[in-house]
């Protein structure tokens, strides 16, 4: 907790941060899980969004092999489809990778500048 000042305006002790002294006891536990809190739904989205594109690849993919094997023209045919759809699939999950990648260096920073400056 920040050293307290004594308002010159109202004539009453408040923090620095504009909060009263007297709602310490319950804004320390909220900051602490709302710090907590910003890095796991850091990890979360990172990790849901490159599971995602994988579990579309692997769906397309395995669907594309049973096709293959069930021995028939059309199979044959579905199944080349799907391994061809997998190149655009496969340069989309790219994509995505580097712009998960800048989000997560921009919400990073951003997270510790708010850390490092309310500190």
């Amino acid at each position: 907790i920040k050293r307290q000042r004594r308002d010159e305006s109202s004539g009453i002790n408040a923090e620095y941060g504009g909060a009263p002294v007297g709602l310490a006891p319950l804004l320390v536990p909220v900051e602490t899980i709302s710090f907590f809190s910003r890095a796991i739904s850091l990890g979360v989205r990172l990790g849901a969004n490159l599971t995602a594109g994988h579990m579309i690849m692997h769906i397309i993919s395995d669907f594309g092999a049973q096709m293959l094997a069930s021995g028939t023209i059309g199979g044959g045919i579905g199944g080349a489809f799907c391994c061809a759809a997998l190149v655009p699939i496969t340069i989309l999950e790219m994509a995505v990778a580097v712009v998960q990648a800048y989000v997560f260096c921009m919400l990073t920073t951003m997270y510790m500048k708010d850390a490092h400056e309310l500190h």
